[in-house]
């Protein structure tokens, strides 16, 4: 049985504290070269719960997140390299393509309920952009990176049926891929100031 001492000592365990959201925010980086190491389910639950909560015109949360398997990533990835290299197979390519693409502990490939009026597909396009952005902050705020890629692959009938997606309802609108990574150089971006108008 836990005496007083031991559940004194139990809850005062000092925990890594999650950085300021400013700081989660500027230091969120696109990255390419990840780590092996796991991601925590737990986190990548929480990632999705950020992006639930982005904000969404009418309340249509058009957003649907893929979690990708392991063995799902493979049939992905060997589209991915015949995409890539179609006519013009290397195998040392191949290699060093494996890392980069099984590397990244977690893959989501996000997709968005297609609406056929022009102004709400947009205003749905602009809040799955939120909920993205929302779920790479919250990784950012625990000390792990993202990437949000796009292109052929994308577009790839192949690839929706590989993850089960029918196009006429929903249109695939990025992979996240979420891991550890080496700190990347700090970037210096121009002055909000150059953007900001006073009215």
């Amino acid at each position: 049985m836990l005496k007083c001492n031991d559940l004194i000592n139990l809850f005062s365990v000092k925990r890594p504290r999650t950085m300021n959201t400013l700081d989660s925010i500027t230091q969120r980086r696109t990255i390419h070269l990840f780590k092996s190491e796991k991601v925590p389910n737990s986190i990548i639950k929480k990632s999705l719960i950020a992006a639930n909560s982005a904000p969404c015109h009418k309340s249509t949360y058009p957003w649907r997140f893929n979690i990708i398997s392991r063995k799902t990533r493979e049939l992905l990835f060997e589209e991915y390299y015949k995409i890539k290299y179609e006519n013009k197979p290397n195998n040392q390519k191949k290699i060093d393509i494996e890392k980069k693409y099984f590397n990244p502990s977690d893959l989501i490939v996000v997709s968005q309920i297609i609406n056929e009026g022009k102004i709400r597909r947009k205003e749905d396009y602009a809040a799955c952009c939120c909920a993205i952005q929302n779920l790479m902050v919250y990784l950012r705020s625990e000390n792990i990176y993202s990437k949000w890629t796009t292109g052929k692959t994308t577009d790839s009938e192949k690839v929706y049926s590989i993850v089960k997606i029918d196009c006429k309802i929903e249109e695939i609108i990025g992979f996240v891929w979420i891991g550890y990574a080496e700190k990347p150089n700090d970037m210096a971006r121009p002055s909000v100031e150059l953007f900001t108008r006073y009215k």
